[in-house]
């Protein structure tokens, strides 16, 4: 009997919720130190330090929806964070190639705009400068984009739930449901052919650095 009491008592006990009872500092170096960032690492590693950014963030939405599946977390919670860092990725991602895309050309520098279809098109000319216009996955990248693009187009719907003004909510040619998972698979594709355009054209520019250096 005294053996059940102890289990049912641990049971019951609720898990202590933090609280700000000392002043802590939260960043810097800590105890634990494989969860130590280099952040100076990761803001110049890549060309124009973006790959730590981009990877970043696909790798924080992979965890979410791992999270959701996992450990079976509501999606009523899970999605504005997924989706957000999910539109983030692509946007940075597409930065990042247009980046390379005209430095190849002689310019530098990417838009400074969070519009994700404009940014698409100017990435797509890129790839198709770099002989690949005839990828049959470039429609099919281009449906996703412009529909992330319909349903936030300013990358704020995911992160507030009414507009700028506060006079009407956020999102508002979102469906009524979305499914994590779909949702997480189509971005899952639409990251990888960026990742593979970002290193084609990548090595164009290593040839194009590589020429004008003779």
């Amino acid at each position: 009997m005294e053996k059940a009491a102890e289990v049912e008592s641990e049971a019951n006990t609720e898990p202590e919720l933090p609280w700000p009872d000392v002043p802590r500092v939260g960043f810097g170096p800590g105890d634990a130190r494989h969860l130590d960032a280099d952040v100076k690492w990761a803001q110049s590693y890549g060309e124009h330090g973006m790959f730590g950014y981009v990877e970043g963030y696909r790798r924080a939405a992979t965890a979410v929806f791992e999270a959701a599946t996992r450990d079976r977390q509501s999606p009523a919670y899970s999605v504005w964070p997924l989706a957000f860092l999910w539109r983030h990725h692509l946007e940075l991602a597409m930065k990042d190639i247009i980046a390379v895309g005209r430095e190849i050309e002689g310019d530098d520098g990417f838009p400074p705009h969070h519009r994700l279809l404009d940014l698409w098109r100017e990435v797509r000319k890129h790839i198709e400068v770099a002989g690949h216009d005839e990828d049959p996955a470039l429609p099919n990248v281009e449906m996703s984009i412009k529909e992330f693009d319909k349903i936030d187009p300013t990358g704020e719907g995911f992160r507030y739930p009414v507009t700028k003004d506060l006079r009407s909510r956020s999102l508002p040619n979102v469906p009524s449901h979305i499914n994590l998972a779909r949702l997480h698979e189509a971005m899952e594709a639409v990251a990888t052919f960026l990742d593979c355009a970002r290193t084609a054209l990548g090595e164009r520019l290593d040839l194009a650095r590589e020429l004008a250096a003779y």
